[in-house]
């Protein structure tokens, strides 16, 4: 069975968050993109990730706008 599709919303949030970032560091201690976030986090679970945040920030960001 494949990955459920995103609604149209988020896959619009999704684009401008890639538009915003593309291929540059979202954070400043790991070095992190949004490619290899996932593997590359080494923060703790209950650590404020600056690569969370900065993602996080970009969804606000977004979702003022729409």
């Amino acid at each position: 069975m494949g990955r459920p599709r995103l609604s149209e919303r988020l896959q619009r949030e999704r684009v401008f968050i890639d538009a915003k970032f593309g291929a540059n560091s979202i954070c400043d201690r790991c070095g992190a993109t949004l490619d290899t976030f996932a593997d590359a986090c080494s923060a703790d679970l209950d650590d404020a990730c600056p690569g969370f945040l900065a993602i996080d920030n970009a969804k606000a960001e977004f979702n003022k706008q729409h």
